[in-house]
Parts: structure tokens; sequence; C-alpha cells
């Protein structure tokens, strides 16, 4: 035994920035209000900041913001447009990724 704990481990890289230009402005500006067409983080943030996104989140009724992911991305790509959506929600409100 060498003594070294992690022995030739690397370190985790840095999240990689985002490779759309208006997530990369989110990121810089939490208040702008631009979205790409075609990013699927994009279409998620604007559901996540939408009224649905809000009486979901209050426990009112999920009916709209599922509506809203299934017209967004697709009854096939329901469960990634929803993680999507879960995961800006809870960006937006502070909590990290």
């Amino acid at each position: 035994m060498s003594g070294d704990l992690f022995g030739d481990a690397t370190p985790p890289a840095p999240p990689a920035a985002p490779a759309c230009p208006s997530c990369a402005q989110w990121e810089q500006d939490r208040t702008s209000g631009a979205y790409a067409v075609g990013c699927a983080d994009c279409k998620a943030r604007g559901i996540a900041r939408s009224p649905a996104a809000w009486r979901a989140v209050k426990g009112i009724t999920d009916v709209d913001v599922r509506a809203s992911i299934v017209d967004s991305f697709g009854e096939d790509n329901y469960r990634e447009g929803r993680r999507l959506v879960w995961t800006w929600i809870n960006k937006l409100k502070g909590k990290g990724a």
C-alpha cells in the first residue's frame, strides 16, 4: 500500500458550460427571458416558470403542467421532459440541479 488513498483517480471535471446560448445567458443573468427554439432545457425552463408549474409545486393540480410537458416533449418523451422541468424548478428555486 502506497499510502495514496485515491491512487491514480482524477478529480471530477467541472460542470460543462451550457451548449445553448440562451441557457448560457440565463447562467449569467437569472432574469434573462431568452429561449432558443429546439433547446430541451429552454423548453423545460419555460414550463418551469409557468403558472402551470406553480400550481403543480403548490399541490393544486398537475394536469396543466403534464399537458405542457406532453405538448413540448411528446408523449414518448414525457419522462425526460418531466425530469428536465423539475430540474429547472429546483434551479429556479435556488436548490441547484
